[in-house]
């Protein structure tokens, strides 16, 4: 029937392919004069499938009827559903909310698994929904809002959803096509930071500009944002979120802010462009993992005030031969490291303390 082809087997009618182009699609109604289900994987990998509206008369959808439209970023669920199967939404990472009708009573196994932008569940059925639980398809295990009343905490503006519940702001998707972006300078005249995953796998990004009043940089904030090179973290940054620019393998440099005091774990690992970087004073913990595999990293420049680097920071750093450190022999001999990787020299040939290189080791008496 149009583009949609149905399968069709007395009173079992199931939706079960949709061969057209459209992005934005309303499903028919019924099929001559009658209710139909969605079918298993009938959508699945409609990767170009960014808004959708089900039928009144739909009661099921399939196992994995959804599984992968990664764009999805709008879909209604009618009232009168009342199962929804098995990974059904998975890996569905443009939806930011759902609500869950009053019909339904079954969500199978791992429906909405890594959809890990679902801020908001608005839960009008009788199920159980609890923030960050697996279960129910882990529909809300990566919800920060669960809620049966009330307004919703997401907020548009643009191309940009904000999540605001009271003074925390953050900004949690881009839903925009550019690849070169400038953030909003503020959300309604107050400061927000980048959420967790905002920009996830945005592979066609290449530039952004954050805005001076950004307070922070949440876990995965930028992972495999693969086209990304370079990037500025303005000074109200004080935090490097875990895996915060994992995977951007053209990332060639980036600037932290003296106000930063910790790079979490994974931060920048497989950032394998990166040539250089220089750690500002303030930094007191760099992460396990930080900087894994990051193969083109010739030189590091670290703080003072560093007190730990964590498990295999500087695992695979196979390139890097200098590392520049602003304290003193003393300083550097009190920093703690997680293993033996976690210690730049453990490639590097050359230690520079204060400007000079280290090349004598001299034992006092007495030991």
């Amino acid at each position: 029937v149009g583009d949609y082809i149905f399968y069709v087997d007395g009173e079992d009618i199931e939706l079960i392919a949709y061969t057209g182009s459209e992005t934005s699609i309303t499903l028919p109604s019924d099929y001559e004069g009658k209710n139909y289900n969605i079918g298993d994987y009938a959508f699945y990998e409609c990767d170009a499938l960014t808004s959708i509206t089900l039928p009144e008369g739909l009661t099921s959808i399939g196992e994995a009827a959804f599984r992968s439209c990664d764009v999805l970023t709008s879909i209604t669920l009618p009232e009168g559903l009342t199962s929804i199967g098995g990974a059904a939404f998975e890996y569905c990472s443009s939806l930011t909310s759902i609500t869950l009708p009053e019909s339904v009573t079954s969500i199978g196994h791992y429906a909405f698994n890594y959809c890990y932008r679902l801020y908001e569940v608005y839960n009008k059925s009788d199920l159980t929904i609890t923030a960050g639980d697996s279960d129910n398809g882990y529909v809300a295990y990566y919800a920060k809002n669960v809620y049966s009343e009330g307004e919703s905490k997401l907020k548009t503006v643009g191309d940009y959803i904000f999540y605001v519940d009271g003074e925390d702001i953050k900004l949690i998707a881009y839903t925009g096509s550019e690849t070169s972006i400038t953030l909003p300078s503020d959300y309604e005249g107050k400061n927000y930071g980048i959420g967790e995953r905002a920009f996830y796998n945005c592979d066609s990004l290449t530039s952004i500009t954050l805005p001076e009043s950004l307070t922070s940089i949440e876990d995965y904030a930028f992972r495999d944002c693969d086209s990304l090179t370079s990037i500025t973290i303005p000074e109200g940054v004080t935090t490097i979120g875990n895996s915060a620019f994992s995977s951007c393998d053209a990332l060639t440099s980036i600037t932290l802010p003296e106000g930063v005091t910790s790079i979490g774990d994974y931060a920048f690992e497989y950032c394998r462009s990166l040539t250089s970087i220089t750690i500002p004073e303030g930094v007191t913990t760099i992460g396990e993992d930080a900087f894994w595999d990051c193969k083109a990293l010739t030189s590091i420049t670290l703080p003072k005030g560093l007190t730990s680097i964590g498990d295999e920071a500087f695992h695979w750093c196979s390139a890097l031969t200098e590392v520049n450190y602003n304290g003193t022999i003393a300083d550097w001999c009190g920093i703690s490291f997680g293993d033996d990787e976690a210690n730049p020299l453990y490639y590097a040939k050359h230690l520079y303390i204060d400007g000079e290189e280290v090349k004598d080791l001299v034992i006092p008496s007495g030991v």
